[in-house]
């Protein structure tokens, strides 16, 4: 078992409970590639942390929604008005379509800027997903062929 480099030097801990004057907290470490292990939760916005706590910051500040697409009806995924919008759509169901698109209105009552990104068709058939915002509503989709219906994952990103 190695011991690290810091585990030999003096050093004197403070009235706070921290180690002082020490090559833990006079220097950088490097770990030469290892692992730490053993990380707690962040509780302080300075504190390091383990992946599992950043997983579910990332999750929740990006959320997915799952939708229900049937046929060719539209399916609202969101009932915002004006904004500027990534929106990527990942099929659940398989082999079926998946797309991602930019929206962007300043206006409640417009139609809005858009664009198709990229988007793949169901495995089979040439059914794609579509997207609309139309004035005074809310963004909805849709798929163009009455194949793959099912759960579709939804991510909606707002763009700064």
């Amino acid at each position: 078992m190695s011991t690290f480099a810091f585990s030999k030097a003096n050093h004197n801990i403070d009235c706070g409970g921290k180690i002082a004057n020490s090559a833990i907290t006079t220097t950088t470490i490097d770990m030469n590639g290892k692992v730490i292990t053993s990380v707690g939760s962040a509780i302080n916005p300075t504190d390091s942390t383990n992946k599992i706590y950043v997983d579910d910051k990332a999750a929740s500040v990006i959320p997915t929604i799952s939708v229900t697409l049937t046929g060719t009806s539209y399916v609202l995924i969101t009932s915002i008005l004006q904004g500027d919008y990534h929106i990527s759509v990942k099929n659940k169901v398989p082999d079926g379509p998946c797309g991602a698109f930019f929206l962007a209105k300043s206006e409640a009552n417009r139609y809005p800027s858009y664009t198709r990104l990229t988007s793949s068709a169901g495995l089979t058939t040439h059914e794609r997903l579509d997207i609309r915002w139309d004035p005074g509503q809310g963004i909805e989709l849709k798929k163009t062929g009455s194949n793959y219906n099912g759960n579709y994952s939804v991510r909606l990103i707002e763009n700064t």
